[in-house]
């Protein structure tokens, strides 16, 4: 795409019209979406576009749809649509930040098996504790609005599932520390690339990066590390580990080692 901000309002434009078409809405003449100027991918305009359609139509959730990146404001008509759906279906009382939680979870994990899907699985527990709906109800759930190859589906497309994590992450951090107790090096290699990419975006992720790898330095700062050359702004991760290091427990010795 084109930077020019002529080129984003045309691509806004097509992507407008193409979705009220695709999905049959009854859509207003495409307005321009705020914050069109600032999208630095055809995904963020064809979120934009959505969110757009979505609203002209009536199907959109409250006025604050305005606020936020084009990712955001979708991130937000698609937690309204999981509550309509639950309420039309007698389940109104599902709790959204289980829902967010688990979701989150998962993304963050992305099982890519069916046996990397069943060892996840077996972890959710530790991240739902609603007395009347079962770990089980929310997957089935959650199937329904994502589903995929397993039962267990991360959010797609990868920037809308990083949007759900930070957005999560920053409300419910303590997220991030028990998926460190309880997941094994490759959930973590996994969660950490998925916060790293994020982090670009959300600079709030950064004490929930920091937090997750003071649960066991010695196990991931060497993941982590190996993560660092795989993202977008590897020095800024890399500062995350230092400030992981530093005030901690661990002996310079054993740090030396590390790096």
């Amino acid at each position: 795409m084109d930077a020019g901000t002529a080129d984003r309002y045309a691509q806004f434009a097509r992507a407008y019209d193409a979705l009220a078409t695709e999905f049959d809405l009854t859509a207003v003449p495409h307005t321009l979406s705020p914050g069109i100027e600032t999208c630095e991918s055809l995904l963020e305009i064809h979120a934009a576009a959505l969110d757009g359609v979505l609203n002209s139509a009536g199907l959109g959730v409250e006025t604050v749809h305005e606020d936020g990146s084009p990712l955001a404001r979708l991130l937000r008509q698609d937690r309204g649509h999981w509550r309509r759906l639950a309420k039309a279906d007698g389940n109104g009382d599902l709790k959204s930040a289980y829902l967010d939680a688990i979701s989150t979870v998962i993304t963050l994990c992305r099982p890519a098996s069916a046996e990397q899907a069943a060892s996840l699985r077996d972890r959710l527990d530790n991240f739902v504790g609603d007395d009347r709906y079962s770990v089980d109800d929310y997957l089935a759930w959650l199937g329904r609005l994502y589903p995929g190859h397993y039962p267990l589906s991360a959010v797609q497309p990868a920037a809308l599932g990083e949007e759900l994590v930070a957005a999560t992450l920053v409300d419910q951090p303590a997220i991030a520390v028990t998926l460190a107790a309880t997941c094994n090096d490759e959930q973590i290699t996994s969660a950490l690339t998925v916060l790293g990419r994020a982090y670009c975006r959300r600079a709030g992720l950064g004490v929930v990066i920091v937090d997750l790898l003071r649960v066991d330095l010695e196990r991931f700062v060497p993941i982590a590390l190996d993560v660092a050359s795989r993202v977008e702004r590897p020095e800024e991760f890399s500062r995350l580990i230092a400030t992981a290091l530093s005030d901690s427990r661990i002996s310079p010795e054993s740090i030396f080692e590390l790096m």
